[in-house]
């Protein structure tokens, strides 16, 4: 049963009250609401970040994107900087839920469930996102692909906050393509998922960023499918080789499964689709 509830105005409020005692943090309460009616976690209290309005901006800094935790999934597809210079991002926030869930769950919340089915996850790993990860009295930066250690799990501790997370915006002419698999269009769990960075140049590979979510245990980049591509000559062939790589690594990460017989060649079907896709969206941008 909760004890306590408290509902800052400021970080360092939240981060005392964290500090200070056991707590779980609230943000748009579409995952931690669920697992307290579902007795999964008994938080004996709540610090709800809603009012934190340092937490809720998108700002560019140089190159780079900053996204605060608490923006919603709605808020990320609308905002124009996004829209503008991550146009696949904008693909992966509208993919989450239904939009009452997009209404209210935001990206450090998505982040810090740590659910392999993650949509806007994948993502932010191909962008080579980093978080800045507050506790009272300091902060942290690490990469997003190294916090979240195995399926629901991560090495946050009980009294850090995720404050936001930085992207990188892809050099122009960039290609870039989001995808999900699921068993329906709408209110549905990703089965798979994937985002695809691809920047050719005279025909030539100059570099790729491709995540598949959902299928390995943490998500990461493909670096054995990026550096068998870099440098080469772009084909439809060679991605359909790529594609099967993909599969290959799958399968020598996970090792087989009940599930293999299914997930395997969609990873190389999809892997293809997302090269394929960021390849003419490149084009496009040239």
């Amino acid at each position: 049963m909760v004890q306590e509830y408290f509902q800052p105005l400021e970080l360092n409020e939240a981060l005392t009250f964290l500090a200070s005692g056991s707590a779980h943090v609230l943000a748009g309460g579409t995952d931690l609401l669920v697992n307290i009616r579902n007795n999964k976690i008994k938080p004996t209290g709540i610090v709800d970040l809603s009012k934190v309005a340092e937490l809720k901006q998108i700002s560019r800094a140089g190159d780079s994107l900053v996204i605060g935790a608490l923006v919603t999934f709605t808020e990320l597809a609308a905002h124009p900087l996004i829209q503008e210079l991550v146009p696949a991002l904008v693909s992966a926030a509208k993919a989450v839920g239904s939009p009452q869930i997009r209404n209210r769950g935001t990206v450090g919340g998505n982040i810090a469930n740590a659910s392999p089915a993650a949509d806007v996850v994948p993502a932010l790993v191909a962008l080579d996102g980093t978080l800045t990860i507050a506790k009272k009295d300091s902060t942290r930066n690490i990469a997003l692909s190294e916090l979240i250690v195995g399926p629901y799990k991560t090495n946050l501790q009980p009294d850090e906050i995720i404050t936001k997370v930085t992207i990188t915006i892809p050099e122009k002419g960039t290609g870039q393509a989001y995808f999900k698999v699921a068993r329906r269009n709408a209110l549905a769990i990703s089965r798979l998922n994937g985002m695809c960075l691809l920047r050719v140049e005279k025909g030539i590979i100059g570099a790729v960023s491709l995540v598949i979510g959902s299928a390995t245990s943490t998500p990461h980049r493909f670096q054995t499918v990026e550096e068998f591509l870099v440098g080469k000559n772009i084909s439809e062939e060679l991605l359909a080789e790529a594609g099967v790589l993909a599969s290959e690594y799958v399968l020598a990460k996970t090792g087989r499964r009940s599930s293999s017989v299914y997930k395997l060649p969609v990873i190389e079907r999809l892997t293809v689709r997302l090269l394929h896709d960021a390849w003419q969206g490149g084009k496009a941008n040239e």
